[in-house]
Protein backbone atom coordinates (compact mmCIF):
# COMPACT_ATOMS: atom_id res chain seq x y z
CA UNK A 1 0.00 0.00 0.00
CA UNK A 2 1.30 3.39 -0.97
CA UNK A 3 1.94 5.77 1.90
CA UNK A 4 3.05 9.39 1.86
CA UNK A 5 6.80 9.65 2.36
CA UNK A 6 7.83 11.57 5.48
CA UNK A 7 11.11 12.46 3.72
CA UNK A 8 9.09 13.96 0.89
CA UNK A 9 7.03 15.92 3.42
CA UNK A 10 10.11 17.28 5.15
CA UNK A 11 11.71 18.29 1.84
CA UNK A 12 8.74 20.42 0.83
CA UNK A 13 8.23 21.82 4.32
CA UNK A 14 11.80 23.09 4.51
CA UNK A 15 12.26 24.31 0.95
CA UNK A 16 8.84 25.67 0.07
CA UNK A 17 6.50 28.09 1.80
CA UNK A 18 2.92 27.23 2.68
CA UNK A 19 0.46 27.63 -0.18
CA UNK A 20 -2.63 27.92 2.07
CA UNK A 21 -2.98 29.62 5.43
CA UNK A 22 -6.34 29.71 7.22
CA UNK A 23 -6.53 31.80 10.38
CA UNK A 24 -9.41 32.05 12.86
CA UNK A 25 -11.99 31.03 10.27
CA UNK A 26 -15.64 31.22 11.29
CA UNK A 27 -18.78 30.68 9.25
CA UNK A 28 -22.06 31.32 11.06
CA UNK A 29 -25.59 31.18 9.64
CA UNK A 30 -28.65 32.80 11.16
CA UNK A 31 -31.56 30.37 11.31
CA UNK A 32 -35.17 31.38 12.00
CA UNK A 33 -37.40 29.21 14.14
CA UNK A 34 -40.85 27.97 13.20
CA UNK A 35 -43.28 30.63 12.04
CA UNK A 36 -40.39 33.10 12.11
CA UNK A 37 -40.14 32.92 15.89
CA UNK A 38 -36.68 33.35 17.34
CA UNK A 39 -33.32 33.29 15.60
CA UNK A 40 -30.53 30.81 16.29
CA UNK A 41 -26.96 30.76 15.02
CA UNK A 42 -25.54 27.74 13.20
CA UNK A 43 -21.78 27.63 13.77
CA UNK A 44 -20.62 25.65 10.73
CA UNK A 45 -17.01 26.70 11.41
CA UNK A 46 -15.99 28.13 14.75
CA UNK A 47 -12.36 29.22 14.74
CA UNK A 48 -10.32 27.03 12.36
CA UNK A 49 -6.61 27.73 11.95
CA UNK A 50 -4.53 25.48 9.69
CA UNK A 51 -2.09 25.54 6.78
CA UNK A 52 -1.06 23.44 3.78
CA UNK A 53 2.52 23.38 2.50
CA UNK A 54 3.41 23.28 -1.18
CA UNK A 55 3.38 19.76 -2.54
CA UNK A 56 1.47 18.48 0.50
CA UNK A 57 -1.78 16.54 0.75
CA UNK A 58 -3.61 17.70 3.87
CA UNK A 59 -6.68 15.70 4.90
CA UNK A 60 -9.67 17.09 6.78
CA UNK A 61 -11.72 14.31 8.41
CA UNK A 62 -14.84 14.21 10.54
CA UNK A 63 -18.47 13.15 10.63
CA UNK A 64 -21.20 14.64 8.48
CA UNK A 65 -22.02 18.05 9.92
CA UNK A 66 -18.54 18.74 11.22
CA UNK A 67 -17.95 21.60 8.76
CA UNK A 68 -15.58 19.91 6.29
CA UNK A 69 -17.33 20.92 3.06
CA UNK A 70 -17.95 24.45 4.35
CA UNK A 71 -14.21 24.80 4.96
CA UNK A 72 -13.43 23.55 1.45
CA UNK A 73 -15.91 25.90 -0.21
CA UNK A 74 -14.55 28.91 1.66
CA UNK A 75 -10.97 28.01 0.69
CA UNK A 76 -11.87 28.06 -3.03
CA UNK A 77 -13.87 31.27 -2.70
CA UNK A 78 -17.37 29.83 -3.15
CA UNK A 79 -18.45 31.03 0.30
CA UNK A 80 -17.40 34.07 2.28
CA UNK A 81 -16.38 33.59 5.92
CA UNK A 82 -18.11 35.35 8.80
CA UNK A 83 -14.71 36.02 10.33
CA UNK A 84 -11.06 35.14 9.75
CA UNK A 85 -8.74 35.04 6.77
CA UNK A 86 -7.82 32.69 3.93
CA UNK A 87 -4.47 33.31 2.28
CA UNK A 88 -3.39 31.68 -0.97
CA UNK A 89 0.28 32.31 -1.77
CA UNK A 90 0.26 34.97 0.94
CA UNK A 91 -2.69 36.96 -0.47
CA UNK A 92 -5.91 37.20 1.55
CA UNK A 93 -8.50 36.23 -1.04
CA UNK A 94 -11.38 38.00 0.74
CA UNK A 95 -9.56 41.22 1.62
CA UNK A 96 -7.64 42.00 -1.56
CA UNK A 97 -10.41 42.85 -4.02
CA UNK A 98 -12.27 40.92 -6.69
CA UNK A 99 -9.26 40.81 -9.03
CA UNK A 100 -7.28 38.68 -6.57
CA UNK A 101 -10.23 36.30 -6.19
CA UNK A 102 -10.57 36.00 -9.98
CA UNK A 103 -6.87 35.29 -10.42
CA UNK A 104 -6.95 32.80 -7.56
CA UNK A 105 -9.66 30.79 -9.30
CA UNK A 106 -7.20 30.07 -12.09
CA UNK A 107 -4.76 28.38 -9.71
CA UNK A 108 -7.20 26.88 -7.18
CA UNK A 109 -9.76 24.26 -8.22
CA UNK A 110 -12.30 22.02 -6.52
CA UNK A 111 -13.39 18.43 -7.19
CA UNK A 112 -16.95 17.92 -5.96
CA UNK A 113 -18.20 14.81 -4.21
CA UNK A 114 -20.98 13.76 -6.57
CA UNK A 115 -19.94 13.15 -10.20
CA UNK A 116 -23.61 12.67 -11.08
CA UNK A 117 -24.60 16.25 -10.24
CA UNK A 118 -21.33 18.16 -10.75
CA UNK A 119 -21.23 17.64 -14.55
CA UNK A 120 -23.56 19.51 -16.89
CA UNK A 121 -25.74 16.81 -18.53
CA UNK A 122 -26.12 18.97 -21.66
CA UNK A 123 -22.37 19.17 -22.26
CA UNK A 124 -20.22 16.44 -23.75
CA UNK A 125 -16.79 15.70 -22.33
CA UNK A 126 -15.04 18.10 -24.71
CA UNK A 127 -17.31 20.97 -23.62
CA UNK A 128 -17.03 20.07 -19.91
CA UNK A 129 -13.22 20.12 -19.90
CA UNK A 130 -13.02 23.24 -22.09
CA UNK A 131 -15.52 25.21 -19.99
CA UNK A 132 -13.20 26.52 -17.22
CA UNK A 133 -10.58 27.52 -19.79
CA UNK A 134 -13.15 29.54 -21.73
CA UNK A 135 -14.66 31.12 -18.61
CA UNK A 136 -11.22 32.28 -17.50
CA UNK A 137 -10.24 33.34 -21.04
CA UNK A 138 -7.18 31.13 -21.09
CA UNK A 139 -5.80 30.26 -24.55
CA UNK A 140 -5.73 26.50 -25.17
CA UNK A 141 -5.49 23.86 -27.85
CA UNK A 142 -7.21 20.52 -28.26
CA UNK A 143 -3.96 18.89 -27.12
CA UNK A 144 -4.46 20.50 -23.70
CA UNK A 145 -7.89 18.89 -23.40
CA UNK A 146 -6.67 15.49 -24.59
CA UNK A 147 -3.64 15.58 -22.29
CA UNK A 148 -5.91 16.26 -19.32
CA UNK A 149 -8.09 13.26 -20.17
CA UNK A 150 -5.09 10.98 -20.66
CA UNK A 151 -3.63 12.08 -17.32
CA UNK A 152 -6.73 10.84 -15.48
CA UNK A 153 -6.75 7.53 -17.35
CA UNK A 154 -9.47 8.15 -19.95
CA UNK A 155 -7.81 6.40 -22.89
CA UNK A 156 -8.11 6.68 -25.81
CA UNK A 157 -8.95 10.27 -24.98
CA UNK A 158 -10.38 11.01 -28.43
CA UNK A 159 -13.13 8.43 -27.87
CA UNK A 160 -14.39 10.24 -24.77
CA UNK A 161 -14.67 13.73 -26.29
CA UNK A 162 -18.19 13.28 -27.78
CA UNK A 163 -19.63 11.37 -24.81
CA UNK A 164 -22.21 12.83 -22.45
CA UNK A 165 -22.27 12.15 -18.67
CA UNK A 166 -25.16 9.66 -18.93
CA UNK A 167 -23.04 7.56 -21.32
CA UNK A 168 -20.31 6.97 -18.74
CA UNK A 169 -19.90 5.07 -15.48
CA UNK A 170 -19.57 6.81 -12.12
CA UNK A 171 -15.82 6.28 -12.11
CA UNK A 172 -15.45 7.72 -15.60
CA UNK A 173 -17.55 10.74 -14.61
CA UNK A 174 -15.32 11.41 -11.63
CA UNK A 175 -12.26 11.18 -13.86
CA UNK A 176 -13.82 13.77 -16.17
CA UNK A 177 -14.43 16.01 -13.13
CA UNK A 178 -10.75 15.70 -12.18
CA UNK A 179 -9.68 16.34 -15.79
CA UNK A 180 -11.77 19.52 -15.76
CA UNK A 181 -9.86 20.66 -12.67
CA UNK A 182 -6.32 19.85 -13.78
CA UNK A 183 -6.72 21.29 -17.30
CA UNK A 184 -6.36 24.69 -15.59
CA UNK A 185 -2.89 23.61 -14.36
CA UNK A 186 -3.81 24.53 -10.77
CA UNK A 187 -1.35 24.82 -7.90
CA UNK A 188 -3.92 23.78 -5.29
CA UNK A 189 -6.98 21.50 -5.39
CA UNK A 190 -9.72 20.94 -2.82
CA UNK A 191 -11.01 17.38 -3.25
CA UNK A 192 -14.36 17.12 -1.43
CA UNK A 193 -15.05 13.43 -0.73
CA UNK A 194 -13.72 12.48 -4.21
CA UNK A 195 -14.10 8.71 -3.71
CA UNK A 196 -17.19 8.43 -1.48
CA UNK A 197 -19.51 7.78 -4.45
CA UNK A 198 -17.23 5.12 -5.95
CA UNK A 199 -17.11 1.37 -5.45
CA UNK A 200 -14.57 0.18 -2.89
CA UNK A 201 -12.64 -1.60 -5.65
CA UNK A 202 -12.09 1.71 -7.46
CA UNK A 203 -11.13 3.89 -4.50
CA UNK A 204 -7.51 2.81 -4.21
CA UNK A 205 -6.83 3.47 -7.90
CA UNK A 206 -8.33 6.96 -7.60
CA UNK A 207 -6.25 7.77 -4.54
CA UNK A 208 -3.15 6.52 -6.38
CA UNK A 209 -4.04 8.84 -9.25
CA UNK A 210 -4.31 11.77 -6.82
CA UNK A 211 -0.89 10.90 -5.39
CA UNK A 212 0.55 10.74 -8.91
CA UNK A 213 -0.81 14.22 -9.69
CA UNK A 214 1.00 15.55 -6.64
CA UNK A 215 4.24 13.85 -7.63
CA UNK A 216 4.19 14.68 -11.35
CA UNK A 217 2.70 18.18 -11.26
CA UNK A 218 3.56 19.37 -7.75
CA UNK A 219 -0.11 20.00 -6.97
CA UNK A 220 -0.96 20.69 -3.33
CA UNK A 221 -4.28 19.38 -2.07
CA UNK A 222 -6.87 19.53 0.69
CA UNK A 223 -8.49 16.09 0.80
CA UNK A 224 -11.89 16.14 2.57
CA UNK A 225 -13.22 12.82 3.83
CA UNK A 226 -15.42 11.28 6.52
CA UNK A 227 -13.26 8.15 6.29
CA UNK A 228 -9.96 8.38 8.14
CA UNK A 229 -8.63 5.33 6.26
CA UNK A 230 -8.79 7.42 3.06
CA UNK A 231 -6.67 10.07 4.78
CA UNK A 232 -4.24 7.40 5.97
CA UNK A 233 -3.83 6.03 2.46
CA UNK A 234 -3.23 9.31 0.66
CA UNK A 235 -2.36 12.25 2.92
CA UNK A 236 0.73 13.64 4.64
CA UNK A 237 -0.99 15.48 7.48
CA UNK A 238 -4.52 15.36 8.89
CA UNK A 239 -6.79 17.75 10.77
CA UNK A 240 -9.70 16.15 12.66
CA UNK A 241 -12.74 18.43 12.64
CA UNK A 242 -15.57 18.30 15.18
CA UNK A 243 -18.44 20.83 15.22
CA UNK A 244 -16.42 23.38 13.29
CA UNK A 245 -13.23 23.08 15.36
CA UNK A 246 -9.98 21.18 14.80
CA UNK A 247 -9.57 18.83 17.77
CA UNK A 248 -6.42 17.02 16.58
CA UNK A 249 -3.78 17.69 13.93
CA UNK A 250 -0.48 16.17 12.91
CA UNK A 251 1.25 13.72 10.59
CA UNK A 252 -1.37 11.28 9.36
CA UNK A 253 0.63 8.17 10.19
CA UNK A 254 1.24 9.45 13.72
CA UNK A 255 -2.42 10.30 14.28
CA UNK A 256 -3.53 6.84 13.13
CA UNK A 257 -0.81 4.96 15.02
CA UNK A 258 -1.14 7.02 18.22
CA UNK A 259 -4.42 8.97 18.29
CA UNK A 260 -4.84 11.29 21.28
CA UNK A 261 -8.33 12.78 21.17
CA UNK A 262 -11.19 10.41 22.15
CA UNK A 263 -13.09 11.47 19.03
CA UNK A 264 -10.16 10.55 16.77
CA UNK A 265 -9.85 7.19 18.54
CA UNK A 266 -13.54 6.50 17.88
CA UNK A 267 -13.17 7.39 14.17
CA UNK A 268 -10.22 5.01 13.84
CA UNK A 269 -11.92 2.29 15.84
CA UNK A 270 -14.86 2.37 13.40
CA UNK A 271 -12.55 1.22 10.55
CA UNK A 272 -11.90 -2.54 10.93
CA UNK A 273 -8.49 -2.40 9.23
CA UNK A 274 -7.32 0.42 11.50
CA UNK A 275 -9.31 -0.21 14.68
CA UNK A 276 -6.73 -2.55 16.15
CA UNK A 277 -4.34 0.36 16.77
CA UNK A 278 -6.63 1.72 19.50
CA UNK A 279 -5.45 -0.06 22.64
CA UNK A 280 -8.67 0.41 24.60
CA UNK A 281 -12.16 0.53 23.08
CA UNK A 282 -13.52 4.08 23.12
CA UNK A 283 -17.29 4.34 23.00
CA UNK A 284 -18.83 7.71 22.21
CA UNK A 285 -22.39 8.45 23.21
CA UNK A 286 -25.15 9.40 20.78
CA UNK A 287 -24.62 11.35 17.58
CA UNK A 288 -23.20 14.75 16.74
CA UNK A 289 -25.63 17.38 17.96
CA UNK A 290 -26.72 20.43 15.99
CA UNK A 291 -24.20 23.22 15.53
CA UNK A 292 -26.85 25.71 16.71
CA UNK A 293 -26.29 25.03 20.40
CA UNK A 294 -23.08 25.80 22.28
CA UNK A 295 -22.04 23.85 25.34
CA UNK A 296 -20.02 25.55 27.99
CA UNK A 297 -16.53 24.08 28.04
CA UNK A 298 -15.56 21.24 25.69
CA UNK A 299 -17.97 20.78 22.77
CA UNK A 300 -17.35 17.02 22.74
CA UNK A 301 -17.95 16.41 26.45
CA UNK A 302 -21.61 15.33 26.04
CA UNK A 303 -20.38 12.30 24.03
CA UNK A 304 -17.07 11.60 25.77
CA UNK A 305 -16.63 8.78 28.29
CA UNK A 306 -13.62 10.60 29.78
CA UNK A 307 -15.45 13.88 30.48
CA UNK A 308 -14.60 15.47 33.85
CA UNK A 309 -15.46 18.62 35.77
CA UNK A 310 -12.84 20.69 33.94
CA UNK A 311 -14.43 19.78 30.61
CA UNK A 312 -17.68 21.43 31.72
CA UNK A 313 -16.00 24.66 32.75
CA UNK A 314 -13.16 25.26 30.31
CA UNK A 315 -12.88 24.77 26.56
CA UNK A 316 -9.57 23.04 25.68
CA UNK A 317 -7.21 24.89 23.34
CA UNK A 318 -5.35 23.17 20.54
CA UNK A 319 -1.81 22.67 21.85
CA UNK A 320 1.28 20.66 20.96
CA UNK A 321 1.15 17.47 23.04
CA UNK A 322 4.08 15.95 21.13
CA UNK A 323 6.39 17.39 18.49
CA UNK A 324 4.21 18.21 15.49
CA UNK A 325 1.17 16.55 17.09
CA UNK A 326 -1.57 18.88 18.35
CA UNK A 327 -4.71 18.08 20.35
CA UNK A 328 -7.53 20.00 22.03
CA UNK A 329 -8.27 17.85 25.08
CA UNK A 330 -7.85 18.24 28.85
CA UNK A 331 -6.47 14.69 29.08
CA UNK A 332 -3.11 15.98 27.74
Amino acid sequence: MWRASTTYIALFTVIEMEILKVDGLRKHYRKKGRAGRGVSVVRALDGVTMSVDRGEIYAVVGETGSGKSTLGRIVVGLLEPTEGSVKIDGSDIFASGNSVLRNMRRTVQIIFQDPYSSLNPRFNVKQIVEEPLKLNRIPFTMDDVLDSLRTVGLIPAEDFLPRYPHEMSGGQRQRVAIARSIVMKPEFIVADEPVSMLDASMRASFLDMIAALRKERGISMMLISHDISTAYYASDRTGVLYLGKIVEEGRTDRIVEKPLHPYTKALIQAIPSLGKVVEKKVDIKGTMRSATGQLRGCQFRDRCIFAMQKCEEEEPELHEAEKGHFVACHLY
